[in-house]
């Protein structure tokens, strides 16, 4: 039987002390830079990929961590303890470089957690002239001039958790983010820049009434995003929001293989859930708008009707393994 690396066994260690413990350590971001010998890493990976079923074998971390700690995020799972850590940016360009691929994406959890950080990376990215895109938070759209280096640097899109357009939801979750009426000016400006916004959103939320799905369908089609992601918010163990359900008895199982964002795990909160359930589409698995740039300004235009959004994104409030 192979011998596990010092990293697994730590890691292995890590998950049992936080299973047998249950204790809560306090998150920090405080700033951490490190080093990686990136190159030799990235040429040894790229060796054992077949490029020619990848968009891009390009994927790297730039960062580690988050500002924000929402409740309902793995991040703020109790006893995880992640410092804001930080790359150097020629690091960044050997690594990409070495791999000699066009498009890059980066994997941090967010890319834009420190303004004047990507700032540097960006003017380190922008004389290799590679395109990419990154995960940010949408309070990036505070520093402008930072979202302008991010396009003069090759920024093709970002991947913004938008989460809910109910600024009530967002106040539970305690995520530092801008007003939902703030949204359709922030992507604006991104779009401005010719960055592509992916939206993800998240419904089910305390706050979220049966109109939820056409409310934010409506809005993804009147702000031209380009592609929207939609999950059922998911209650991951040893998050807050695990921790609030369980106190108030509206887990419905414990069958983690559901608890994936495609599946209802706990009791909505609202009383007219059965009229959400009764606009479901039965077999509706998820939705993703593919939207495509066109008229004389080239924003992007939504290819599905509204109907077929409210189609596609209603979901089934009932107990038990609804999909969307």
């Amino acid at each position: 039987m192979p011998t596990r690396s010092r990293s697994a066994r730590a890691c292995t260690c890590g998950l049992r002390s936080f299973v047998t413990s249950g204790t809560a350590r306090c998150a920090t971001v405080t700033p951490v830079t490190i080093a990686v010998p990136t190159a030799k890493i990235r040429r040894r990976a790229a060796s054992c990929c077949q490029r020619e079923h990848y968009l891009t074998t390009t994927s790297l971390n730039a960062t580690r961590g988050c500002h924000n700690r929402c409740g309902f995020c793995y991040l703020s799972t109790a006893g995880l303890h992640m410092p804001y850590q930080l790359r150097d940016p020629a690091q960044i360009v050997e690594e990409i470089l070495a791999d000699g691929q066009p498009y890059a994406v980066f994997t941090d959890n967010n890319l834009g957690s420190r303004p004047a950080y990507l700032r540097e990376l960006c003017r380190a990215l922008k004389p290799i002239e590679r395109i990419w895109s990154a995960a940010v938070s949408l309070d990036i759209t505070d520093h402008p001039d930072v979202v302008r280096e991010m396009a003069l640097a090759g920024c093709t899109g970002v991947f913004v958790g938008l989460e809910s357009l109910q600024a009530e939801n967002i106040t539970d979750q305690r995520k530092k983010s801008p007003r939902p009426e703030d949204y359709a000016r922030r992507v604006a400006l991104l779009h401005d820049l010719g960055i592509q916004v992916n939206a993800s959103f998240v419904l089910g939320f305390d706050h979220d009434r049966p109109d939820v799905f056409e409310r934010t369908a409506e809005w993804v089609e009147q702000n031209r995003v380009e592609c929207a992601t939609f999950h059922i918010l998911t209650p991951y163990p040893g998050t807050p929001l695990f921790r609030q359900f369980e106190a108030e008895g509206r887990l419905l199982h414990r069958d983690w293989t559901r608890y994936d964002t495609a599946h209802v795990v706990f009791q909505s909160a609202a009383h007219d859930g059965r009229a959400a359930s009764s606009r479901a589409t039965p077999g509706a698995t998820g939705a993703c708008s593919r939207t495509r740039r066109s008229g004389r300004d080239g924003r992007a235009t939504p290819r599905r009707c509204r109907r077929t959004w409210r189609c596609r994104i209603s979901t089934s409030a009932r107990t038990g393994s609804g999909r969307f």
